[in-house]
């Protein structure tokens, strides 16, 4: 295949893409020969709207109401030093470790007005692994899958109360697609599936109380398929540079950059 008709093929699709933007998944192909070690630091910045989700709420010792909790412009920022190892030539696996930095904007389905929280930087952390499952040429194509894990929380106190917001959970990101050797840097993209599985809690406490105000519901993302396309760049003989965007039919869209060195 011709490869200009091919890039051009690649970006359609990519443009076609319609569903939430989720962060940075890099080459969708192993890129680390067999022994071979690689250390760098990755960022990644998304942004979505969550499903609504009916929580439960009430004082301690009584009976449970429900409400619909709507979250949106759900920003999170992630700061990643990652390690990884290449099991073969076509398998690489990898871990990273860091903080992330979430921010939210919440309401109810009973109201029009939103509220925005700013929680705390808190570790964060996730592994991954990336298949080449062929390659033809100048192009290979593989799978790459990673879970990652957050946790964070926000107190908001006063002379005789405290207001405690956490969210904790994790999300999936399973990519598939080619990455051509453009001579010099590559080009890559495709399709993934995206999940999130996570909990939302506001526990509400007063000086002298017994008991206490809670409401608890789950975090869901409001879409699971997408695509991506990113680049990277050989700025040394054993290190690289990688750039990522997706972007989407709504108004979620995410970025990633990240550099590597190998040895």
């Amino acid at each position: 295949m011709n490869k200009k008709m091919f890039v051009v093929g690649m970006l359609v699709a990519f443009i076609s893409a319609g569903v939430w933007a989720v962060g940075f998944s890099g080459t969708p192909t192993a890129e680390l020969k067999q022994g071979e070690w690689s250390i760098g630091f990755n960022y990644m910045y998304s942004t979505q709207d969550l499903e609504t989700t009916k929580t439960k709420y009430g004082w301690t010792g009584e009976p449970q109401d429900t409400d619909g909790l709507k979250l949106k412009d759900f920003n999170v920022n992630r700061y990643y030093g990652v390690l990884g190892y290449g099991i073969t030539d076509q398998w690489e696996v990898y871990v990273q470790l860091g903080v992330s930095d979430m921010k939210l904007e919440n309401s109810y389905s009973s109201e029009d007005s939103y509220w925005g929280l700013n929680f705390d930087n808190d570790f964060a952390w996730g592994f991954g692994t990336r298949i080449t499952l062929a390659q033809q040429d100048n192009v290979k194509w593989g799978l790459s899958a990673q879970m990652n894990w957050f946790d964070a929380s926000v107190d908001y106190k006063g002379e005789d109360w405290k207001d405690t917001y956490t969210v904790d959970g994790y999300d999936v990101l399973i990519a598939f697609g080619p990455t051509v050797d453009m001579g010099g840097w590559k080009l890559y993209g495709g399709a993934f599936y995206y999940c999130m599985d996570g909990d939302w809690e506001d526990k509400y406490t007063e000086t002298g109380e017994a008991g206490y105000w809670k409401e608890t519901g789950k975090l869901r993302a409001d879409g699971n398929f997408g695509g991506f396309i990113g680049a990277q760049f050989d700025v040394a003989q054993s290190t690289n540079m990688t750039v990522e965007f997706s972007s989407t039919g709504s108004s979620g869209w995410a970025l990633g950059t990240g550099i590597a060195f190998k040895f």
